[in-house]
């Protein structure tokens, strides 16, 4: 066990190391514009606004193949996900199956490996990036568990949260635009976690994703839809104790995904 440890945290190290020497260690600082759906405008990495250690959980070739993931319709695109080990989950890939993308894509080319407008100036993240974070939190997500989508946007992976978690679980969307959180209602009825939706064990609501949802708190999961300037601190209280939350973070090229873990001292890697 110890020995795979060690590879991982070389491997973590190779990968920083290649991320400062392309840029300086301020630049990483910059905002950036975000290419991830939700509320939050800009990008940034987080720069310490609550201690925490952070593990990189992705290479750049595989960041290479992600982009090679499209299919000609839903099966096909989980299935190439599944080929390029991006989709790692076996329960994550059931849920992804059941919910149909394109339900979500009102034009475009929903099974296309890229980010795709949904109006309103969002998109939806490209089908790699989902895999990516729905595979992370995949432990978290078990059936009965609880689950905090922030700028939930399209609906599509609520809809996927809610599957996971089942009919005895709860999974929450927050979304700063009213009208994509009507449309998303909408949209999920129109996939087999309509009826999760119906019966309140997944909810969407409009608000300052920022905030959370504390009514539904604590939860198990938290899936952050865009990168911040920081862990917002509300987010870090509605997060249970060995609850998990996934923050994309960096620059257009989306190089970083910080994976934390909280615990009653403060955030580990897992």
């Amino acid at each position: 066990m110890w020995v795979a440890i060690a590879r991982e945290m070389i491997l973590v190290g190779m990968v920083l190391w290649k991320i400062l020497v392309r840029s300086s260690a301020w630049s990483l600082l910059r905002p950036a514009r975000s290419v991830f759906p939700g509320d939050l405008s800009q990008a940034r990495t987080l720069p310490g606004a609550v201690r925490f250690q952070s593990r990189v959980r992705s290479s750049r070739r595989r960041n290479e193949m992600s982009w090679r993931c499209h299919g000609r319709d839903n099966a096909e695109l989980v299935a190439n996900l599944q080929r390029h080990y991006i989709l790692t989950s076996p329960e994550a890939a059931t849920a992804m199956l059941k919910i149909d993308r394109g339900h979500f894509v009102p034009d475009g080319s929903p099974y296309d490996d890229c980010p795709q407008s949904i109006g309103y100036g969002v998109t939806i993240s490209a089908p790699h990036m989902h895999a990516y974070c729905v595979s992370m939190l995949a432990d978290r997500l078990k059936p009965g568990m609880r689950v905090l989508d922030v700028g939930s946007g399209s609906g599509y992976l609520s809809a996927v949260f809610g599957i996971m978690v089942g009919e005895n679980g709860k999974a929450v969307g927050v979304e700063v635009i009213p009208e994509l959180v009507e449309r998303s209602k909408r949209d999920i009825k129109r996939t087999p976690a309509g009826p999760l939706l119906e019966k309140g064990i997944i909810e969407i609501h409009a608000g300052d994703g920022k905030l959370g949802w504390p009514a539904g708190a604590p939860y198990d999961a938290i899936h952050v839809g865009a990168a911040a300037s920081e862990l917002p601190k509300e987010l870090v209280k509605q997060l249970k104790p060995g609850g998990r939350m996934v923050v994309p973070v960096g620059s257009y090229a989306q190089d970083l995904v910080l994976l934390l873990s909280c615990t009653c001292i403060g955030f580990a890697p897992f």
